[in-house]
This record gives structure tokens, C-alpha cells and sequence, in this order.
């Protein structure tokens, strides 16, 4: 298992290395997006790998694969925790290229307007209360109907966000063109086959009570 996380976590750097190195010499990133220097291609590289602990976080919450991959509970929970961790990671790593990227060019006002620099801010809190969330094991234990409730909805607020996020034109290529937001094409498989999985279980997924029988507990001496 250790070895596994290791190999995924060499694949993500060997991934990250290679977009940085992509954005840094494409003739089209060039001109305008050259005074940002390292910050920009660092920003644009995390993205993706943001993008894809997204694909992979969300995938690990399928119920088909523990079905038919044989996978046990424990296994996907410990890959859930990992692509957590790592979609954190890059997120900070993102966030805080583009805060240099603001500073370099001296605009501040997108750091918190409306826009990119508003529904980041909103997603590095709502990732803050997430992980704030699972890691209160009272919470989760004692009251975990409320702690799924917080968590699926905070994560779907998160998804929504992400995909709003890559639609703001902030950094134009060429001061010309837009780069093309790719968060939705990362995400609308997996989703849509939860949402499958959740129409499946309140349609066709129904238990009916027949009869309930009440034990007392007598202890005999």
C-alpha cells in the first residue's frame, strides 16, 4: 500500500514537471504571461493537478468499484484520504502562485473581487471547515448523520466553485485569448455516475418493513 501511494505520488510531481515545463516554453504563454514568470506556470501546472486529485477523489466515492474491483472499505477510504490530502497540497500551491501573481502586477482588487479571487478565497475556507469537520471525531461520531450532511454539502459547494473558478478569464494568453476552463470535463463522469448510483437507491434500492419484533434483555443469575 505504502509503495503504491509512493508510485502515485512520483506519477503527480512527474505530471507537475511536465505542464510547468509545457507553460514555461510554449511560444503562446509568452509575451503578456511572461511577467509573472515561475508563478504562472507553477499556478497552471497545480491547476491540473488539482483537476485530476478532483476526478480521483470523487471516483473513490463510487460504489461500483468496491462491488466489482473487490476493493475493501478500509483500502478506499485510506485512497480517499490521499487524494484529499494531495488535492489540499495543490491547492495551496495554487493559490499561492496566484497571489504572486496579483502582487507582481500590483492588482490587489482580484484578490478579492468578484471572480476568481472571490470564489477562491470562498473555496480555501470551505476546505478549511471540510478538514476542520473530519478531523472532530466528536462531531463525526456522536452526531455523523450531521457530519455527512456538512461534508457532502460542503463538497459539493467545493465542485460547484472549482468549476465556476476556470470559467474567469484572469490571465489571457497573448492578451488575446482566454484559456479554456476544463474542470466540468474532469468531473461530470464521475458525478454523473453517483448521481446514478443515488437515483438507482431511492427508486429501486426500497426496503419495506414487514414486522418488527422488541427482546427484552433478561439476565438470568
Amino acid at each position: 500500500m505504502k509503495l503504491w501511494l509512493v508510485n502515485i505520488t512520483l506519477l503527480q510531481l512527474a505530471i507537475f514537471i511536465g505542464v510547468w515545463y509545457y507553460y514555461l516554453l510554449h511560444p503562446m504563454f509568452k509575451c503578456e504571461c511572461l511577467k509573472y514568470q515561475q508563478s504562472f506556470p507553477i499556478a497552471k501546472s497545480s491547476a491540473m493537478l488539482i483537476n485530476i486529485n478532483l476526478f480521483l477523489i470523487v471516483m473513490s466515492r463510487i460504489k461500483l468499484l468496491k462491488r466489482f474491483m473487490y476493493i475493501s472499505s478500509f483500502i478506499i477510504e485510506n485512497i480517499h484520504k490521499y487524494f484529499v490530502f494531495s488535492f489540499i497540497t495543490w491547492s495551496l500551491i495554487h493559490s499561492v502562485a496566484h497571489y504572486i501573481n496579483f502582487i507582481k502586477v500590483d492588482n490587489y482588487i482580484q484578490l478579492i473581487d468578484w471572480g476568481v479571487g472571490l470564489t477562491g478565497n470562498i473555496m480555501i475556507i470551505l476546505i478549511i471547515l471540510l478538514v476542520t469537520f473530519s478531523f472532530f471525531k466528536t462531531i463525526k461520531h456522536q452526531n455523523y448523520s450531521v457530519y455527512i450532511f456538512l461534508h457532502y454539502t460542503i463538497t459539493f459547494c467545493i465542485l460547484a466553485l472549482c468549476i465556476i473558478h476556470g470559467t474567469f478569464c484572469t490571465i489571457r494568453y497573448k492578451n488575446i485569448y482566454c484559456p479554456i476552463p476544463t474542470t466540468w470535463i474532469w468531473l461530470i463522469l464521475p458525478c454523473s455516475i453517483i448521481l446514478c448510483e443515488i437515483l438507482y437507491k431511492y427508486i429501486f434500492n426500497k426496503v419495506k418493513v414487514k414486522k418488527v419484533l422488541y427482546y427484552n434483555n433478561i439476565r438470568i443469575k
